[in-house]
């Protein structure tokens, strides 16, 4: 062959590979390029901590970092959060919005009452810098949490404590207790209150399951009682044990005005 065909031949086969790319470079018929639809449905990938971020690729990476303080900036340079030590040495860790108001904050707290016993609490904040809520654990260990209205009182709180059980507090606009609920080695008991804080409405049930209920007046006294009691007597001891049928009137000096069966 000669040297002119051999060119040729050459050329040719440059034209054929230059145009198999273009035509593997081509939508394929079906594909978001074309128009088409996806046979599949796109997958939509999880949030992940780096969205928005990119990684640094020439910062030095540490085992170990050291400071008594740490503060994380915005693209603005803003303060968004402090890791640091309190005035009495213990760790804290705040949270701000861009104006710098703390809304959130997560520190270990000293009781006054027992210096040595320390105690996680998380606070969150509304945009007057009023605690409105606290999430912890008291000096025992037992979790709480506590509710507050914008004047400081509290609103509703509950408690796990080792001994005394589990009680949830509701309280009223001047941060009265009005409800609350108790679960104990005694039982469930589920007492109104007026504003006075006193008790006028009781449910509950005994330890071994036995129901009551007991309207009681301003002074506290029994008025009405239905179901398990142990005495028919208000404030005096009395071997007398009533059923869960049982109910029971009062007059205003405690004597029984009329009760069945």
């Amino acid at each position: 062959m000669k040297k002119t065909q051999y060119g040729l031949v050459a050329v040719l086969a440059m034209l054929v590979g230059l145009g198999g790319g273009i035509v593997l470079g081509h939508d394929e018929p079906g594909s978001k390029g074309s128009g088409g639809t996806d046979s599949k449905q796109e997958k939509v990938l999880p949030p992940s901590i780096l969205d928005g971020n990119r990684l640094e690729e020439d910062v030095t990476t540490q085992n170990v970092i050291r400071a008594n303080k740490f503060e994380l900036v915005d693209k603005k340079g803003k303060i968004r959060a402090v890791l640091g030590l309190s005035p009495e040495g213990e760790p804290r860790l705040a949270l701000a919005d861009p104006a710098g108001q703390i809304l959130a904050a997560l520190s270990i707290e000293i009781d006054p009452k027992y210096p040595d016993e320390k105690f996680p609490k998380m606070r969150f904040f509304d945009k007057a810098g009023k605690v409105r809520n606290e999430i912890g654990l008291n000096r025992y260990g037992d979790p709480t949490m506590v509710l507050y209205h914008e004047g400081g009182r509290t609103l509703a709180s509950l408690t796990g404590d080792h001994k005394i059980g589990t009680e949830w507090i509701l309280g009223d606009e001047d941060g009265r207790p009005r409800v609350v609920l108790n679960i104990n080695q005694a039982g469930t008991h589920l007492s109104f209150f007026d504003e006075a804080g006193k008790a006028r409405t009781m449910v509950g049930l005994k330890q071994d399951g036995s129901p009551s209920l007991v309207f009681s007046d301003e002074k506290m006294k029994n008025r009405v009682v239905l179901g398990y009691v142990d005495s028919m007597i208000t404030k005096k001891k009395s071997k007398e044990k009533q059923t869960a049928s049982s109910l029971a009137l009062f007059d205003k000096d405690g004597k029984v005005l009329w009760k069945a069966p």
